[in-house]
């Protein structure tokens, strides 16, 4: 995962802990994925959220084509056996309750012993810090640092809690088996600090035996500026999208709209896919094709939620700009002239005469080309050419 990440009003995010690359970790591969330690990071605010992981073996594939007479080749990709595990995140009335369902599944490889993190993103210090194994509760030791906290190792039957409140996102250079180079930057120094967080660590267990669970009291995140994502019925769309003529072009079209009161931003669905464009009231769709159309629909967010999607707008991008231009044509004539010819000795002056010369000279492949004499002129190369005029055509 690379930052800044954006996220929605009760996400839910799994993690690995920090790496550069999927291979296992081990003693020649100390920055490989340790899947052992699952981290899982909530960023609630009242309300619920859920959401579903998906882990397999990261290596496993294939592909069992079929065809179809009408349709042609159909994929039928597969990666092979999974793990699954529901997230779930619950907010009211100050108490906010987070829980990883047990495990469901496997694969060639899987170890179900796993410690587990909770990050619970707040703006206060919760009251209470409960975390459960199933139904029995764990014993919660706090811990005054974010070091002291990630060295930690709990002990079975226990959890390792800390708060911070001004955690520093940069851990550039931390590692202890960083390079020289990495550990002496000077980007080390920077601090990256983002709204309170709890850490919460369970000690490793089987968790595809039974759901694991942290409970906080006093529980409150109301600096954070996540919006709802739910139905605000109480939030109309815009009714007045549209695309004026005098804004499209072949490959554009200029969409405007009205704010609506109390909205905050808005979401455009462009042939199918939703764009946040923030609190703007024009969006430009560019790279379009010559006269195609396009569907566009837009609704209204605040802090409550979404509102419903305004009617559909179809729209079309401008003709082609160069659907009158002639193709191009071939031209080819045969020229004819009259040229003296200068003797090659005095001897034979009296003997020459006037020779006709004919000959194709050019080919033009464009329309309104001017024709010049030189254009006629430049195939034919004699040094005993001293003048030369245009015949009278046969």
């Amino acid at each position: 995962m690379e930052l800044p990440l954006f996220v929605k009003a009760n996400a839910i995010v799994p993690m690995y802990a920090e790496n550069n690359n999927p291979e296992a970790v081990s003693d020649t591969n100390t920055k490989g994925t340790d899947r052992s330690q699952r981290i899982v990071e909530f960023f609630a605010t009242e309300g619920d959220g859920t959401f579903t992981q998906y882990e397999d073996d990261g290596s496993s594939i294939e592909n069992n084509t079929t065809e179809d007479d009408s349709y042609g080749t159909i994929d039928n990709i597969s990666y092979g056996e999974h793990v699954s595990t529901v997230y779930s995140s619950k907010a009211a009335g100050g108490t906010a309750t987070f829980t990883a369902e047990a495990s469901q599944g496997g694969y060639n490889g899987y170890d179900s012993n796993r410690t587990t993190t909770f990050v619970a993103n707040v703006s206060a210090k919760p009251t209470s810090v409960v975390a459960k194994n199933g139904g029995s509760a764990l014993n919660v030791v706090e811990v005054d640092s974010q070091e002291t906290f990630d060295a930690a190792t709990p002990e079975a039957g226990q959890a390792v809690y800390f708060y911070s409140e001004t955690p520093n996102l940069n851990h550039y250079g931390s590692d202890a088996d960083g390079t020289e180079a990495e550990q002496g930057e000077s980007f080390n120094n920077t601090k990256i600090t983002t709204n309170p967080k709890v850490y919460v660590k369970f000690a490793k267990t089987d968790v595809a035996a039974a759901a694991q669970t942290l409970e906080l009291g006093g529980f409150v995140n109301a600096d954070a500026t996540l919006t709802a994502d739910r139905l605000n019925e109480n939030l109309s769309a815009p009714t007045n999208l549209a695309a004026p003529e005098d804004a499209t072009t072949p490959t554009s079209i200029k969409l405007t709209w009205g704010k609506v009161d109390g909205a905050t931003s808005y979401d455009l669905k462009v042939d199918g896919t939703v764009f946040a464009v923030g609190d703007a009231a024009e969006f430009t769709h560019t790279d379009l094709a010559y006269n195609s159309k396009h569907t566009y629909q837009i609704r209204s967010r605040n802090a409550e939620g979404y509102s419903a999607w305004s009617d559909v707008l179809e729209a079309n991008s401008a003709l082609d700009p160069w659907r009158n231009v002639p193709d191009a044509e071939e031209i080819t004539w045969e020229a004819h002239f009259t040229a003296a010819i200068r003797p090659s000795s005095p001897s034979t002056m009296s003997s020459s005469r006037a020779t006709a010369v004919s000959t194709p000279v050019a080919t033009i492949w464009a329309r309104r080309l001017p024709l010049t004499m030189d254009a006629l002129t430049s195939s034919i190369s004699s040094s005993t050419i001293r003048a030369m005029t245009p015949a009278t055509a046969p």
